[in-house]
């Protein structure tokens, strides 16, 4: 059973105010890129997958220790565009698929969606939470021939 203690809480005890208080319990849908597997794997925060990753300052590292969601399967596929568009390689590291899911309060902790930046939010998971068992939809990124889906 899911504690409210969140699940790098070791990790963000290094921070002030991490999560953020303005950080909510809610319940929406959410989209993740994932890896074919869409396992656990595919649900790491980037400074558990990369520690040396370099964000600066005590606000970034504190949402680098949370996931990356969006608020919609399209607003997750333009910024995932945007960014392999500029830079290839990062499919490696992105994921190639779209997976959709509820979120529920019992979770963790989100922000609010960020309409300017692809209606991207965060979510701090609760200790015992595996959102990649919640995953109700798997959305290919690409077609059979490698090119972006239509």
């Amino acid at each position: 059973m899911p504690t409210k203690r969140h699940k790098y809480q070791d990790y963000l005890n290094q921070f002030l105010d991490c999560p953020p208080k303005y950080f909510q319990e809610v319940e929406r849908k959410a989209f993740r890129w994932v890896f074919d597997d869409c396992d656990e794997e595919s649900f790491k925060p980037a400074l558990i997958l990369n520690p040396l990753r370099n964000l600066v300052g005590d606000t970034l590292k504190c949402l680098g220790y949370s996931l990356s969601l969006f608020n919609d399967k399209e607003s997750a596929l333009a910024k995932y565009q945007s960014l392999v568009k500029r830079k290839a390689s990062l499919v490696e590291s992105l994921g190639n698929k779209i997976a959709e899911f509820d979120i529920d309060k019992k979770d963790g902790v989100c922000s609010e969606p960020e309409l300017q930046n692809f209606s991207h939010f965060s979510i701090h998971e609760y200790e015992g939470i595996d959102l990649s068992k919640k995953r109700i939809n798997i959305v290919e990124i690409f077609d059979s021939n490698g090119d972006f889906k239509r």
